[in-house]
Parts: C-alpha cells; structure tokens; sequence
C-alpha cells in the first residue's frame, strides 16, 4: 500500500513536471525528464530536448514564501553582467518563458523555474587538493567583485533572517525559557536545558519529517523516551549553551559593524558552500557558483566566511583498523536538509571543552579541525579578485566573522534540537545535537589557530 501511493505520487508529480517544461518549452515536441541531483529544498529535474538541456526547479514555498522576488533578483544580476561585458563571470542563466514570465505556476500554485543546464561540470565534496580550494575562493571572489557595483538595495531579501545572528541567539533563549519543549526535561536549577535522546525511532522521523506543533513533540517526546543516558545528553546540552553564552559578545559583531558604517552591504550569494561550485569536469577549475535563491543584500564577510567554514571543516574518521578517511563537512544554508548521524560524546561540559569532541559512527571516530593550509589557498584565490573590497577594517574583521560563522550554525542546530527538530530534517533523534557540537569544535579549533588564520588574512590581504 505505501509503495503503490509513493509511487502514485511519483508519477502524478512527473506529470505536472512535465507539464510544466512544456510551458516553459513551448513547441519543443520531444522531452525526456529525469531526477538532478540530490538537493532537498528544490525539486529538481534535468530537461532534455533533441538539442539542449535544462533544469527545471519546483521552489519550495515553505523556504522561500515569495519566489516571484528570487527570480526578480536573478534577473537584475543577469541583466548587470550582461551590460558590463568585461567581467567575466558565469552564472546558469534564468530562462523566461514566451509569455515573458520567468516563474510559473502550477494548478496547486507552486513556483517553478527553468534554468540554463551547465555541460561538462561536476560538483567535488570534499576538496581533493588546494588547487580547488583555490578555484572555490577565485569562484566567489569574481563574483563579489563583479557584482560590487551593482546597488545592493535594488535587490529584495529572499531569505530575510539569513544570517541575523543576534536574532537566531534570540530565538534559541527564547526556547530555553520556554516550557515544555520537546527536547527538554525537568533538572536542576543550573542545568535546566536537559536533552532527550539517544536511541529514538529514526525510521518515524524519516516518515514525517515536517511534523509540527503538539503532536509532533508528543510523539517525539515517546520515541526520545526510555533506556536513554539522560545525564549525558544533559552534560552536552548544558555545556553547548555555555559554550555559545562564552561567546555572546562576538554574536552581534557583524551587524553592529555595518550598523557603524564601518561595514557597506553588498550583493551576496547567501550559500557559498562546497556543493555549490560548479567544477570542469575534467579539469580542477571552477565554472561558476550555482543556488542562487539567496542571492541577496549582505555582507561580503558572511558568505567568505560561510565558504572557509564549508571548505575547512575536514574532520578524520579513525576506522576501527585504525586507517583514516575523511569525513564530510555539515553544511547548512538557510534551508532545511539531511546528512547522516553519529552518536557523540564530549570530553567534558566546560565552555571550552569540546576542542576534541569525538563522534562514535559506524566506522569509528571523528575529529573536527580547521584545515590551514585549505585556508590559505582559498582565501588567497578569493583576494586575487576581491582584496580591492576590502579596506583595513574590513580585513580586521575577517576572522570574527571565520568565528561567528560556524558559531550561528551550532545556535540554529541547538535550537532546533530543543524544539523537537522542527527545521532541519533529520534522520536520527539526536543528529541536530551532534552537528551542535561538531559546529562548536570548530568554533574552537578556528580560536586555537587564531594568530595563524590572522597571518593568513594578512598575507592574503596585504
């Protein structure tokens, strides 16, 4: 039975999708739809005629409430770099249909989109060697300065709580004084933000993975429940709030800068992460930055920034045999998403105390560090195009922002994770605490290395 409607569905949305091309592709009498990628904001299709390619995208309302705005944007972009021929930067270009519309909608009022289709690319997570790192910061840094002169403030804000970190630690007090809270169970009076979790029925919450409001906690609440080590869940959860509360005065650093005048807005990319750079297929050279939803009003520190905390995060897992792999990275834009999980534990609930977290998964352990010589490589690309942007204050606050970066993602991760996982999608009950503590061992091994990411800084932007 749940196969036959899965598959109902499948073909019901194969056809509005097909619909759709067609209406974007009018007179094209042959198209052949297929699944593209592995995203899970957009639904995502590859169009092929008998001459070209396409991508055509369903926007996801529930992340982006007004799509009309995201194409608008990508219109006002495309339109500068085409009047300014000298700058050479590619972007997927946004295609209209013959009714001169860039979005259309479905019979249920769904946005899509059709999008140029990027021949002879590939998308490489993680980094092989430095000379990618370099092409991601070149990737980034002729966008930012393609697009510098281009008045941010004609562009909406697609995504407006992006990055308003003062307003994510705002969210997550909130959370914590609230009672109850999917996550949280009754401790003492100085470790009140106890979390519930460990073995949880993960098959549940990938069976409704949007569940909201009181059933959704209730049922949360029964899986959480049972043989699950409270206390040491409460020792993470407790020493996480203590580790971001040891921070808060680097929390509101950006925005009281640019609300200074020391920091000017820009045109951002919003989501500068690893996947989405666009490499030559055979070559390690970066063709051009794709996800463009959040192309939007911002600041040039939080989407470098964004880039170094995606490309540097290289955590080691240590097999049982005692080899080593990599680990990928947790990545998160403004969207909602799903990775794999581990079961962690914490060296100690000090502040500073989880520098050498390790996250116990099927193949071993993982450690969390901030790859210097990825840094380097990346930033050094960046500032072959960007440096010019930069005067000395900016540059000074280039490494509060490395800090402030990965530091935002472990609050909206927290909060997340008190409030019954409710955001992100998740695939184990404790995966949104986990990525909490993965982000803020970064946090920490960023802090560590401070005089050598600063010496980098200064060379890259001397």
């Amino acid at each position: 039975m749940v196969d036959d409607r899965s598959g109902d569905c499948r073909r019901g949305e194969d056809v509005v999708a097909e619909d759709m091309a067609r209406r974007f592709l009018v007179g094209e009498s042959s198209l052949r739809l297929s699944p593209l990628g592995a995203g899970l904001i957009n639904e995502t299709r590859l169009v092929e005629t008998a001459a070209q390619r396409f991508v055509l995208q369903r926007i996801n309302g529930a992340i982006f409430a007004n799509a009309d705005a995201i194409a608008e944007n990508l219109l006002q972009v495309q339109d500068w770099l085409c009047t300014h021929e000298h700058i050479d930067v590619r972007l997927p270009r946004l295609i209209s249909a013959a009714s001169g519309e860039a979005t259309l909608r479905d019979a249920d009022g769904q946005a899509w989109r059709l999008l140029e289709y990027v021949d002879n690319s590939r998308v490489i997570k993680p980094l092989e060697n430095l000379e990618q790192a370099a092409e991601v910061g070149r990737a980034l840094g002729r966008f930012h300065a393609a697009l510098a002169k281009l008045d941010p403030s004609r562009l909406a804000l697609t995504l407006p709580e992006l990055h308003d970190t003062p307003r994510y630690k705002a969210t997550l007090d909130a959370v914590v004084r609230s009672a109850p809270v999917a996550n949280l169970t009754e401790s003492t009076e100085t470790e009140r933000t106890a979390g519930i979790g460990c073995q949880a029925d993960a098959d549940e919450q990938a069976r409704h993975p949007t569940w909201d409001g009181d059933a959704r906690q209730q049922a949360h609440q029964q899986t959480r429940l049972g043989d699950c080590s409270l206390r040491q869940v409460d020792a993470e959860v407790t020493a996480a709030l203590r580790q971001i509360e040891a921070r808060a005065a680097l929390i509101p650093r950006l925005q009281q800068a640019q609300a200074d005048g020391v920091l000017a807005p820009y045109v951002t990319h919003g989501d500068p992460k690893l996947d989405n750079v666009l490499f030559a297929r055979d070559e390690d050279r970066a063709l051009c930055l794709i996800d463009l939803d959040t192309v939007q009003p911002g600041l040039l520190h939080q989407d470098i920034a964004d880039c170094l905390r995606s490309c540097c995060n290289r955590s080691v897992t240590a097999r049982r045999n005692g080899s080593s792999i990599p680990s990928p990275s947790v990545d998160a834009p403004g969207h909602r998403f799903s990775t794999g999980s581990s079961t962690s534990t914490s060296t100690g609930t000090s502040p500073r105390g989880m520098t050498q977290r390790m996250s116990h998964g099927a193949l071993g352990e993982a450690s969390t560090r901030f790859d210097l010589n990825i840094c380097r490589a990346l930033l050094s690309g960046y500032a072959e195009f960007a440096a010019p942007l930069f005067d000395r204050a900016a540059v000074a606050l280039l490494y509060p922002a490395i800090r402030l970066i990965p530091l935002e993602l472990a609050i909206r991760f927290l909060t997340d994770y008190l409030e019954g996982d409710r955001y992100f999608r998740v695939t184990s009950p404790r995966q949104n605490l986990d990525k909490t503590l993965i982000q803020l061992a970064l946090v920490e091994d960023i802090e560590t290395k401070h005089a050598a990411i600063e010496e980098i800084i200064r060379d890259c932007f001397a």
